[in-house]
């Protein structure tokens, strides 16, 4: 009877440290997935930018410093960079610097121009996947036929700003959860 017992119970731990196994193996694969313990993909709603005065953005992290944005809205649509001096981490704010460009519609009686901007910003990456961000900064713009600076209306130079929501999410992830759900 002891010796039954005893093959019995090394038979149940074996079962529980392997289970252990298997899930710490799940867990490294999906921390792939992120950077900083932040999915990759954000998807945004932004006033600004480069969606023009107001549209949605998608923001895919390229590492723990580089950010790539597309996006459009009313009037414009565009892409754009950003740099992390810090690496970007859940739960903190991070300053930065984005290269943004746009292609703004007629709109207010003005033509169809290109926008190109240096801002400089804030960004906040929340505990549960949000994030906020608010930047600004000097902007070069200019119709489609000529490459001729078009001077604002109230000043010697005009500004890009960009004030964002957004949430974050992971592909990789979701196919992942798909694929072990369907077990």
């Amino acid at each position: 009877m002891k010796k039954n017992l005893a093959i019995l119970l090394m038979f149940v731990s074996s079962i529980s440290f392997s289970q252990v196994e298997i899930d710490s193996a799940e867990t490294a694969k999906l921390q792939g997935f992120q950077f900083g313990g932040l999915y990759r993909s954000a998807i945004s709603a932004n006033a600004g930018g480069v969606s023009g005065l107001a549209g949605i953005t998608y923001d895919l992290l390229l590492s723990k410093h580089w950010t790539f944005e597309i996006g459009g809205g009313y009037p414009g649509a565009g892409f754009g960079f950003t740099y992390y001096p810090i690496e970007v981490e859940r739960s903190k704010a991070r300053f930065h610097i984005s290269q943004r460009n746009a292609i703004v519609g007629q709109a207010f009686g003005r033509p169809t121009r290109m926008q190109y901007a240096l801002c400089f910003g804030l960004t906040q990456f929340g505990t549960r996947k949000w994030n906020w961000g608010l930047d600004v900064g000097p902007m070069y713009e200019h119709t489609l036929d000529s490459f001729d600076f078009i001077a604002p209306e109230n000043g010697p130079i005009g500004f890009m700003f960009n004030l964002k929501a957004g949430y974050r999410f992971s592909f990789k992830a979701w196919k992942r959860a798909r694929e072990l759900n369907s077990k």
